[in-house]
């Protein structure tokens, strides 16, 4: 009421010359408030922006402008340029040194009812400051009747905010251990996995390794059977021929003969060596490196070399032993030893070895038939 009483003289004053009309700042903030008093804002707008433009910034004009212009952007409602120019208006202040707070005020309660209550109470705080810092109580009383709307605003917003934060902890806290537990149990399961995966390995390994076994084991078979139906065939063959031959003789009366015959050991050696003979070559026939193999086992001065396709003695008894024959007794029945000769050949043989005398005969094993080459 007083403001407008205020206004209406000073547009008197104005239109009676006593404010120089070629002055074009006041002449500007005049025409402004003539159109705030008649609500044309628009034209309002134009004289204050031509009001900000012809005074010099960093003074308090300046922030008037300002103020000015925000108040007619907010009339019209356009409140984001209203907000900008509050804010300019506050910058105004602050570097013209004024500790003027009415836009800062304004800019606050704007913000507040935006839901900006931080900002909003950030802002009046430093309003209040400025108010009591040049002791302005009209200022004081006007910001306290909305300081303890924007104060218990921004309160409850920080409420809810540490609420909303508690949640979110707790939420996360439980995320975290779901998480760690379904790690371990991923961490676990693979482990289960990759030791299956080891364990199959092995096995399928192994299952390789016992069907080589086999294969080696059937070769074996079908040699061996092959090689005594043949020596069963030979023998039933000579004992045909000494039926016969006997039975002539008896016949004939020439027991002298047959007694020569029958006492006769070299066809007894014969037998033998073609017994050997046909074992040998059968058994190479299986293992046709084992004299190599069994060279690598032996040193260099040490080697055996093999004569006409034939196995000698030693070599014989690392044969019976590759086929599983292990026993000295089954051995010197085989080979028409005695068993203190077949284990001084054994001996002998482990005395030329490079490596560990236990271990020899587990290498002589290892050695691979044509199946496992």
């Amino acid at each position: 009421m007083f403001a407008d009483a205020y206004r209406t003289k000073l547009m008197e004053y104005y239109h009676k010359g006593f404010v120089s009309s070629e002055d074009p700042v006041f002449r500007n903030l005049f025409q402004y408030n003539i159109c705030k008093m008649n609500n044309e804002w628009e034209k309002a707008i134009l004289n204050i922006d031509q009001f900000i433009n012809s005074v010099p910034a960093k003074t308090r004009l300046k922030a008037i402008g300002y103020y000015c212009k925000a108040f007619a952007e907010g009339e019209i409602g356009n409140t984001e340029n209203q907000k900008k120019y509050l804010a300019l208006s506050a910058i105004e202040d602050i570097e013209s040194a004024t500790t003027e707070n009415r836009s800062l005020q304004e800019l606050a309660f704007l913000l507040y009812k935006e839901g900006d209550y931080n900002t909003a109470y950030r802002f009046l705080g430093s309003a209040i400051e400025d108010a009591n810092f040049y002791n302005a109580r009209f200022r004081t009383f006007q910001i306290s009747k909305v300081q303890s709307i924007i104060e218990k605003a921004y309160m409850l917003q920080i409420n809810n905010t540490n609420r909303k934060l508690r949640f979110s902890v707790w939420m996360i806290s439980i995320m975290l251990i779901i998480l760690a537990l379904v790690t371990y149990l991923v961490i676990r399961q693979l482990k289960i996995i990759v030791k299956s995966r080891k364990e199959l390995r092995s096995a399928n390994k192994n299952l390789s390794i016992l069907n080589l076994k086999l294969d080696e084991a059937n070769h074996i078979k079908e040699e061996y059977i092959g090689f005594f139906i043949n020596q069963c065939s030979n023998y039933l063959e000579k004992f045909d021929r000494y039926k016969k031959l006997i039975s002539r003789r008896l016949s004939t009366g020439q027991l002298d003969k047959l007694s020569e015959m029958v006492n006769n050991k070299k066809n007894d050696e014969l037998d033998l060596d073609e017994l050997y003979e046909n074992f040998d070559r059968a058994f190479l026939r299986i293992y046709p490196n084992f004299v190599e193999e069994v060279n690598k086992l032996l040193r260099p001065e040490e080697y055996y070399q093999m004569k006409f396709g034939s196995l000698h003695t030693e070599l014989r008894i690392l044969a019976l032993i590759r086929l599983g024959i292990n026993d000295s007794n089954q051995i010197s029945d085989f080979l028409r030893y005695s068993v203190r000769t077949i284990y001084n050949y054994r001996s002998k043989v482990k005395a030329k070895s490079v490596i560990e005398n236990d271990d020899f005969e587990s290498k002589i094993m290892l050695i691979g038939s044509i199946s496992s080459t």
